[in-house]
C-alpha cells in the first residue's frame, strides 16, 4: 500500500463570515481535484461540490448563508 502524500494548505480567515479561502500546494495541483465541505452533522455544504482544474491552488467559497459552526473540508485528487 502506498503511503499518503502530505499536503500543505491554508484556510483563512478563521473565523470567516462571508468568504472563505482555501489554498493548497503540491501534490493536489498535479491533476483535477474536488473540494468538499461538511458541517458538524456530516451534511454536505457545497452543491455541487467544487471541481478544481489541474494546476489550481486556491478556491474562494461564499459562505454568507451558512450558519455559524464547525466545518470539515476535504480536498481530494
Amino acid at each position: 500500500m502506498a503511503e499518503a502524500e502530505q499536503l500543505s494548505w491554508e484556510v483563512f480567515p478563521n473565523p470567516a463570515q462571508s468568504r472563505l479561502t482555501v489554498r493548497w500546494g503540491e501534490p493536489s495541483a498535479r491533476g483535477p481535484a474536488s473540494l468538499k465541505v461538511y458541517n458538524s452533522l456530516s451534511q454536505p455544504m457545497l452543491f455541487p461540490l467544487i471541481l478544481l482544474s489541474p494546476g489550481s491552488k486556491e478556491a474562494t467559497l461564499d459562505i454568507s448563508g451558512w450558519p455559524k459552526g464547525l466545518y470539515v473540508i476535504f480536498l481530494e485528487s
